[in-house]
């Protein structure tokens, strides 16, 4: 659905650390040629690239800065359990209305992970203040404050709420309710946008189906 484009640097200077007119600049140019056959002229390992906002999956990339909104009958508390996935990603998500982010500060391994996730949603405190039941938890498990990576941002007292009736029913609900909205969207724009609405309505449209 989306083509992700991210500059890691300009000129052997860090994107974020060039001036804003450069990177004005340089975005000019990528999108004006991003059609080109585009000639490799160095390649280089990258651990990880700085502020981005892509996940990888197991179909694909999931690209947080196109979520522009969340849905706001639900305000829905995001923990986000991949690495290093605190910064950035925590502006994004409580711009776009969650209402709580969990992220990590540092890389973390897979089997804390998993662990810590187990352990917070199945804590008796999460049902009354989550940001006391992931303290409690890291404290258990890491002995040590600085191994302690894991950020809670919100009220001190969201909790995880018990779902109430079907709630299969009430997502498949909302996909189709959005899939109307980007349907609504194409039909009033035009060009890239039009398209952009048409991908979107259709890949909700696939869910619905696969979700009937």
């Amino acid at each position: 659905m989306n083509e992700l484009f991210l500059p890691v640097s300009v000129d052997r200077i860090d994107w974020v650390s060039v001036t804003s007119q450069l990177r004005k600049d340089a975005w000019d140019y990528i999108l004006e040629h991003k059609d080109d056959n585009w000639e490799t002229i160095h390649r280089e390992s990258v651990d990880r690239v700085a502020h981005s906002l892509s996940l990888p999956m197991n179909d694909g990339h999931l690209l947080l800065n196109a979520i522009n909104h969340v849905d706001v009958a639900t305000l829905p508390i995001v923990f986000n359990n991949s690495c290093v996935s605190f910064f950035d990603a925590a502006v994004a998500f409580t711009a776009a209305g969650a209402r709580a982010y969990i992220g990590t500060l540092t890389p973390v391994a897979d089997s804390d992970a998993k662990a810590v996730a187990l352990a917070v949603f199945q804590h008796p405190q999460a049902t009354t203040s989550l940001a006391l039941a992931i303290d409690d938890v890291q404290r258990r498990r890491w002995s040590n404050p600085l191994d302690r990576i894991y950020v809670h941002v919100g009220c001190h007292f969201d909790n995880l709420a018990v779902a109430l009736g079907d709630a299969r029913s009430m997502q498949r609900k909302r996909v189709a309710e959005s899939r109307h909205r980007w349907e609504h969207s194409a039909s009033r724009t035009k060009g890239f946008q039009r398209e952009h609405a048409l991908e979107s309505a259709g890949f909700l449209g696939r869910i619905v189906e696969s979700s009937g």
